[in-house]
């Protein structure tokens, strides 16, 4: 699970600290390291952490009651936030309110949001570089919002972060939106408050169109959901049966606020797979009474549903023969996936040596702000650690075009690729640290290291190409 779903997580389901403890300590196998599953650029642009008087937006209001219908329980000084709370029509969800708070000890993350016609789209998922479900922009986000905006800042298309943004193919736009990021992969954002929910057809059926979408479902356990390690299965065909029916289940059910609902056990988490390329995301929970569903982008509420066709539903995704292994996704690219990157790939250096090694790369893209469209690489950036200590020296390395550099990193020194020399290093190192940068035509390598040798670093420089 990713660190924007993780918050989610936390927030809605009350998985505490405890609970997790005692999962880890269950597991047998040593964890896979976790995916980056946001690119640096985009994580940068949507988690704001700030310590001090903070501006938060809230999903899951202050308070831990109920309000009654058309009340509101708040706190701080500013326009005060709701959580979900149930009246005849159906649970409603509160639209977002910015609040302040004066507590100087208290630290909030500013949830990726923009705002549409009124409506507060949030952060729910990032698909991958194929996807192609973008289709006419709607608009541009300003990003202007930080934690330092006043209440009267959130106006019409501000938000946290920038860019433009578009219709999702198939999906009514009051409902879902996306942006593409720097790295090519689709984020999804979507209006989840401001609304009323009754049955679970309010969302499969009447946001999601199933099951006329449905294309499969892909199922884990919740601890290799929660802690990413990248074990999934796809249900068998012969299943599809199986898994219309967990759809029926969940269209038959009602929508509850979280709130009161307690001793929950944690089941597994599903995908399921549209025929657009969409996906939506389900973890699923019991108690003794009754079984419970969370969807990744409605906050503060479960689906309620029959525990027995629940329960039934689990076992099945339990035994050996119902699935195979799923495809892994990971946006953290190896060495090989950045050289082979028919742009910028072939000005790599062909040689990094232990005190520099690869640790991750990341590739980022031309993308057409009209049409979503991603063409040929921009940039492609390296993280490099040493190989065996911690505490070792690091560095990055990026490739980018000779204007990119003017742009981005002016004030770095710029070598010849033809009169490269240890001396030109030696010359550029200072305390260790080195940054510098070798133009090769219209493409420049920019080495930045910590700790490192001047000789190691003139190693990686000299390995560029010649020509």
């Amino acid at each position: 699970m990713n660190a924007k779903s993780e918050q989610l997580y936390r927030g809605i389901t009350r998985i505490d600290d405890d609970l997790l403890e005692e999962a880890e300590a269950d597991r047998q196998a040593p964890l896979a390291k976790k995916r980056h599953s946001l690119r640096p650029l985009a994580l940068a642009a949507c988690l704001l952490l700030v310590v001090g008087t903070v501006l938060t937006v809230s999903r899951m209001g202050l308070s831990h009651r109920n309000p009654p219908a058309g009340g509101t329980s708040g706190g701080g000084n500013g326009p005060a936030a709701s959580r979900p709370y149930l009246t005849e029509d159906g649970v409603v969800i509160p639209p977002l309110q910015a609040s302040l708070s004066a507590d100087s000890a208290e630290a909030a993350n500013m949830i990726p949001f923009f705002i549409y016609e009124g409506h507060w789209y949030v952060w729910a998922e990032a698909l991958p570089v194929g996807a192609d479900l973008a289709e006419e922009r709607l608009g541009t986000a300003t990003g202007l919002i930080d934690e330092w905006t006043p209440a009267d800042g959130y106006v019409d298309l501000a938000g946290s972060v920038e860019g433009p943004f578009y219709r999702v193919k198939g999906i009514d736009p009051s409902f879902m939106l996306c942006m593409r990021d720097p790295s090519g992969w689709l984020e999804l954002y979507v209006n989840g408050h401001g609304i009323t929910l009754k049955t679970g057809a309010d969302l499969v059926t009447g946001r999601l169109h199933l099951p006329e979408r449905y294309a499969g479902l892909e199922y884990q356990s919740w601890e290799d959901w929660y802690y990413s390690t990248g074990t999934m299965f796809t249900l068998k065909e012969e299943r599809e049966e199986d898994a219309l029916a967990f759809l029926e289940l969940l269209r038959s059910g009602t929508f509850v606020p979280y709130t009161g609902v307690e001793d929950l056990t944690s089941l597994p988490h599903i995908r399921v797979l549209l025929d657009n390329g969409l996906r939506a995301h389900f973890s699923l929970f019991a108690n003794d009474t009754d079984g419970y569903v969370f969807y990744y982008g409605f906050d503060g509420v479960y689906l309620k549903v029959e525990r027995e066709t629940l329960m039934n539903f689990v076992s099945l995704l339990e035994q050996e023969d119902s699935g195979i292994p799923a495809e892994t996704e990971d946006s953290s690219l190896t060495l090989e996936d950045c050289r082979s990157d028919p742009t910028l790939g072939g000005y790599l250096p062909a040689f990094l040596p232990e005190s520099l090694a690869f640790q991750s790369g990341y590739i980022y893209y031309n993308v057409d702000p009209e049409t979503a469209e991603v063409g040929p690489a921009e940039r492609i950036h390296l993280e490099l650690c040493h190989a065996s200590e911690a505490s070792g020296s690091y560095g990055a390395i990026d490739v980018v075009s000779t204007e990119e550099l003017k742009e981005s990193d002016a004030g770095v020194p710029v070598l010849e690729r033809e009169e490269l020399s240890l001396r030109q290093v030696e010359k550029y190192l200072e305390d260790g640290d080195l940054d510098v940068a070798v133009r090769m035509g219209d493409v420049a390598v920019l080495l930045s290291s910590r700790g490192a040798e001047a000789e190691d670093c003139f190693a990686i420089l000299d390995s560029l190409p010649r020509s």
